[in-house]
This record gives C-alpha cells, sequence and structure tokens, in this order.
C-alpha cells in the first residue's frame, strides 16, 4: 500500500497501486482506479511514482534469495519519462 494524502481534506489515506490504471497531473494530481473511482491527491505524480516503486521493491526485497537468482524470472526494467502534459509514460524494457 502506498500512503497519499487528499488535496482538499488534507487527510492521509493507504492505496493499493494495483488499482491505479493512470496519474494525471495537470493543475491537481488525479489519482484514476480502475474500478472508475477518482481521487484528487497532493502528491505530484513523480512523487506516487517513486512510492509505487519503493512498494514493489519492499515485495521483491522480502522474496528468498533463491527467487531472486532463478534463472526461470525474466527481468524486466522500466523507466519512468514525464511529459510535457504532466503525464509520465512508462516504458518496458527487457533484459
Amino acid at each position: 500500500m502506498i500512503r497519499l494524502t487528499r488535496l482538499r481534506h488534507a487527510e492521509s489515506f493507504l492505496l493499493n497501486p494495483d488499482f491505479i490504471e493512470r496519474v494525471d497531473s495537470h493543475v491537481d494530481t488525479v489519482v484514476r482506479l480502475t474500478t472508475g473511482t477518482e481521487y484528487l491527491v497532493e502528491e505530484p505524480a513523480e512523487v506516487i511514482l517513486a512510492r509505487i516503486v519503493a512498494y514493489r521493491s519492499s515485495i521483491l526485497a522480502a522474496l528468498p534469495e533463491a527467487a531472486h537468482r532463478s534463472p526461470d524470472l525474466a527481468t524486466t526494467a522500466i523507466s519512468a519519462t514525464a511529459t510535457t502534459t504532466g503525464t509520465t509514460v512508462l516504458d518496458r524494457i527487457d533484459s
């Protein structure tokens, strides 16, 4: 789970990043979920992206050491690029 802050009420809440479909940052940051729910939050898209990466990294770090070295697991890198429209584009790079 990642912690976000509602823009209007300044109350924090936890969100499962697996349900995030899109994050738009124009004037305000809007987190849109696959369920259709939208949250207006204080954090910019870059901060949300960093929290998602940290959350997922913590899950991978908790895996047994043997899983990190398994030849069956494909390693995938993800690079993030912010665009001039305020959206963040994720690119998958297989290695």
